[in-house]
Parts: structure tokens; sequence; C-alpha cells
């Protein structure tokens, strides 16, 4: 340990000004209580107010440790001028297309390597190449050789710095597909009602009783997703690539009976404000009526009520429902959704 130990440590501080006694218990913890020499520390502070790296706060010289030797106790970190790396020609040729006034602004930051990065995307967007849309992926690999590069927080913050989004890149995140059954003869362009069901079987026999013309409970979705748990709440933008017109729809959610699936609502409900999603009330009440017994959840389901608030909000109407959820909060067990079937669904869907 040494002068420059404390010096990186300063620098790592959020403050430039900093106390004495401080900045000893720092060093003290960091070399050890056994290893630690006041005189070797006083001289590291002295050797940095010599390199022009410190200075004592001029209108508190006289406020000593009262320690020999005695040192100041407040002080302050010179923040030293960095010269530009990059000379004004590199600003100049690319002031039209990019705003660099970050990097101008923090010449620390002016590596070769950002500069690589900068003069990928200036390539780009100069080209006079048509602009094709593609994955975030694609173009990361294309401008960076880092396919998961511009997911990434140095990706990230790099867009930021240079003031540009992904569509400015002609780049998107596209949704993550997710098995659904559509009716037959329909585009999806045409859909109007969906119905999102969590788990696999129930996905299949709500397709079987829709293939042979019934309802589901009184609902009769055009297109059914299996939503696969929390999966559903990254990929229900797949919608859009599939065309579907998601403002002129009815997305009816039906998940499990369990903190888990009420917390998956209420993440779609957040994720996707302005998609139109409400609970499949009617599902809901079967599985109420219906579920004899209930069966644990696994541990590290949602606790926080606040992370449900929404779900629990939309069933208070509901008395039947709410009873069975709030019996499911608080003695965290679980009603399956298969506590319905295609046996059930055709005495109640087939109409």
């Amino acid at each position: 340990m040494n002068k420059e130990w404390l010096l990186n440590y300063l620098n790592n501080q959020k403050n430039r000004t900093f106390d004495i006694h401080r900045l000893e218990k720092a060093f003290m913890s960091a070399v050890g209580i056994d290893a630690f020499s006041y005189k070797k520390f006083a001289d590291f502070v002295r050797d940095l107010e010599y390199d022009g790296e410190i200075t004592p706060v001029k209108n508190k010289q006289k406020i000593h440790n009262g320690k020999d030797p005695q040192l100041p106790v407040e002080w302050r970190l010179i923040k030293k001028q960095i010269e530009s790396r990059w000379n004004i020609g590199r600003f100049m040729t690319l002031a039209s297309l990019i705003d660099l006034s970050f990097y101008q602004s923090h010449p620390e930051e002016q590596t070769e390597e950002a500069w690589s990065r900068i003069s990928a995307v200036a390539a780009f967007l100069e080209s006079q190449d048509p602009k094709i849309w593609v994955s975030r992926e694609e173009r990361s690999y294309q401008l960076f050789h880092d396919e998961k590069w511009l997911d990434n927080s140095e990706g990230k913050e790099f867009l930021r710095r240079i003031k540009k989004t992904l569509p400015d890149l002609y780049a998107r995140v596209y949704g993550e597909p997710f098995v659904y059954w559509l009716q037959p003869r329909m585009l999806t362009e045409d859909v109007r009602r969906i119905l999102i069901v969590e788990n696999r079987s129930l996905f299949h026999s709500c397709r079987r009783v829709l293939e042979e013309g019934g309802n589901i409970y009184g609902l009769s979705p055009e297109l059914l997703i299996f939503g696969r748990g929390k999966h559903i709440v990254s990929s229900l933008s797949y919608l859009e690539d599939l065309r579907v017109p998601v403002s002129l729809t009815t997305i009816w959610y039906a998940g499990d009976y369990d903190p888990s699936g009420f917390a998956i609502y209420d993440s779609l409900k957040r994720s996707y404000p302005d998609y139109p999603i409400q609970l499949a009330i009617s599902f809901y009440e079967e599985i109420a009526q219906m579920a004899k017994s209930a069966v644990p959840v696994k541990p590290g389901q949602v606790q926080n009520r606040e992370q449900v608030a929404q779900f629990f909000e939309e069933v208070k109407p509901y008395p039947l429902i709410l009873d069975k959820a709030e019996q499911s909060w608080s003695k965290r067990i679980r009603f399956p959704q298969e506590a319905i079937s295609y046996e059930t669904m055709q005495k109640g869907g087939l109409t």
C-alpha cells in the first residue's frame, strides 16, 4: 500500500473534499491494523500534496488532527485538466453525423476503442446504401463484431453518449416468438379476440374446444396463446410482428391461481400499458368452483403485495375469485388450472 492507493481511493469518491481521519481509517482498514504505520500514512499524504494531487482546504488549514506529525483535517482533491486526446479535425469530420459533445467534455473517455465504434456508426449513417431494418443483435454484430454488445450496459451507455437510439441504427428488438393457435382461414390482421393461457395442458384443451366450434366459458378467442409462465411478459410484443392490430383487440389473460400467476398479470399490465389486457374472469370463476384441493407453491414466489395489487384490484367485484385468491396469497397455495379440463370445457363450452 502506498500513495498510489490513496490517490486511487480518493478519485473513486464522489466528493472532492475529504476528512483526514476518514482517509486514515480507510487506509488502516486496507493495510490491516498490525501493518499500519501513521508516520508512513502521513508521509504518503504529504507526498500527494507535494505532487499537486491534494491540498488543504484554505480557510481550515490551521485545524489539525493532533497527531505527530500533524496534518490538516480537511483536504481537497485537485481535479486536473486532461488534455483532449483527439484532435479537432476528428470532431469536425463527424460533427454533422454524430453528437460528440460528451467526448469533448470528457477527454478521459477519448480512447481509440471509442473512436473505432464512433467511426463504425458514422460509416453506417453516411452510407448511401438503402437502410434496412434488422434485429438489434444483427446490427450489433455488423457494427461492433459482437451480437450482444448493444444489449449490455456498455453498449447502451455508448448510444446514450452519442445521443443515438436503436431506431437511428435501423435496429429493433423483436419479440420472442410464442406458441399460438389461429382460427382457421383467419388472417392475423383480422384478429380481435385473444386469449392467453399460462399452462400447456390448458392450451391444448382450449385449442381442441375451439377447433370443435365451441366457446370457452363464454369466450370465443380467434387467437389462442400459450403464455408459458413468465415468458409471456417478454414475448407478448410478438403480436406486433404477427401484424395483429393490438389496439383493436381484447386480450384476456388466464394465469395460474397462485402468487406467481397474479404477479405475471401485473407485469403484463405494467409492461404493456397500451395493450387492452384484462382478466378472463369466467376462467377464474370456473377454477374457483372446480378446484377442490390446493397444492403448496414452490419457494421463491413473489411475496410483495404491491407486485400483485392490480390483480387483486380487478377481482374485488367477484367474491368467489377474491376469496380463493386471498387463500392462495396468505396460505402460499395454488389452485391449478388443471382443475378445468377438456372434459369440463365440453360441458360448459360446446354450445
